[in-house]
């Protein structure tokens, strides 16, 4: 731990050894080594960053997704790209990220992903756009509703009650009408009453 302090305080000139150690046999060398680019923000450490994604240890993780989000628009592109990647692990932390960093250049690729043939993925791709909240997000999440996983269903509803287009409202209603899973009609019921269109008065 020591030891990575020293290289945060060294700063740039240190993060061809923090990369290196990504790939420690020790998690907790791991885990502190992405801690620390993260407290560094440069933009060189972020492929080495993606790659930990699919790290078996939840600690590495949280601190990799954390570093990223850090180092902020310069991760971007990179994350983007991210979300091609055949691990749906890898996927689902990119759009993690993306969503956390809020940068509309990922909108169209998160809008795409949302046909992902995971439903983790899915939802958290709706989860990313309504963090983003852009509108060009809102006709892919109303076909979203019809997603056949309830999960799925439910995150597009919250996500269109957080955007706030009345374009959403109808759809809105259909699903707390018509919907089988309570949970996704609570969501749409929670998302009706956010976007306060006066046809649902």
């Amino acid at each position: 731990k020591e030891s990575m302090k020293a290289l945060i305080r060294i700063g740039v000139p240190s993060i061809e050894a923090l990369a290196k150690v990504l790939n420690d046999r020790n998690s907790q060398v791991r885990k502190h080594a992405a801690q620390a680019l993260g407290e560094i923000k440069d933009a060189r450490s972020v492929e080495s960053l993606i790659q930990v994604l699919n790290d078996s240890d939840a600690d590495v993780l949280v601190e990799a997704l954390s570093a990223l989000e850090k180092i902020g628009i310069a991760s971007v592109e990179p994350l983007i790209r991210a979300l091609r990647d055949r691990d749906s692990q890898v996927r689902t932390l990119a759009i993690m990220a993306l969503g956390e960093i809020r940068d509309t250049r990922a909108v169209e690729s998160l809008i795409q992903i949302l046909s992902d043939n995971d439903s983790n993925v899915r939802g958290e791709a709706a989860n990313a756009l309504s963090k983003i909240g852009d509108i060009r997000a809102v006709e892919p999440l109303i076909q979203v509703l019809s997603d056949n996983d309830s999960n799925v269903r439910g995150e597009a509803a919250l996500a269109l009650g957080k955007i706030r287009d009345t374009k959403a409202s109808k759809p809105l209603i259909h699903s707390l009408l018509h919907d089988t899973d309570s949970e996704v009609r609570k969501n749409a019921a929670m998302a009706i009453g956010e976007i306060k269109d006066p046809i649902t008065s």
